[in-house]
């Protein structure tokens, strides 16, 4: 059995729903959080925007599973934006439908360019959009990253002591080895 949409890359899948989400939320959703624009600045910023094959696969680099959710989201605001929701609406529910690994097929008949090529339309439109902002933001000190540990993986719930000197935190690793970490 091959269930709907189940051979389409990941972030066409997952940002799909999340755009969805966005859209029927009143605007609400991931697609228009603060959240979802740090990941894109920050991957404008760092000049290491996620590349097509690793917003489609799963991958242990950073942004990790957030890729398909947040660039996809990303991704299908831009198609709305320069072709207009109803052709993202229809390219949904005809890739749906059609066999299964042709979405790349189906997303050039509906869009007129191959998915790299938009994907890299896209990366260079948000490079241009963010440049004033990140400029701006440039201006100002940034924090530098510092690792707090060896360990590797997402963070939940980080929660100094009472006197600052302590940190706290639930994390969930790659080979599922988490647990909570003081």
């Amino acid at each position: 059995i091959i269930y709907p949409n189940s051979t389409t890359p990941l972030f066409i899948r997952e940002g799909f729903a999340t755009y969805s989400e966005t859209r029927n939320e009143s605007g609400f959703g991931r697609g228009n959080s603060g959240y979802t624009d740090m990941f894109i600045n920050t991957s404008v910023l760092q000049d290491d925007f996620t590349p097509l094959d690793r917003a489609a696969n799963r991958s242990p680099v950073w942004p990790g599973s957030e890729n398909y959710y947040l660039f996809g989201v990303s991704f299908f605001n831009y198609l709305a934006l320069q072709y207009g929701e109803e052709k993202v609406l229809h390219f949904n529910k005809i890739s749906s439908r059609c066999t299964p690994y042709a979405w790349g097929i189906t997303f050039k008949r509906e869009f007129g360019k191959s998915m790299h090529e938009m994907w890299d339309e896209w990366e260079n439109y948000e490079k241009i959009r963010r440049a004033y902002l990140l400029k701006s933001i440039t201006k100002e000190e940034i924090t530098v990253f510092e690792p707090i540990g060896r360990r590797t993986g997402k963070l939940y719930s980080l929660s100094f002591d009472s006197e600052g000197k302590r940190l706290a935190y639930s994390m969930s690793t790659p080979n599922d080895t988490g647990g909570i970490y003081i």
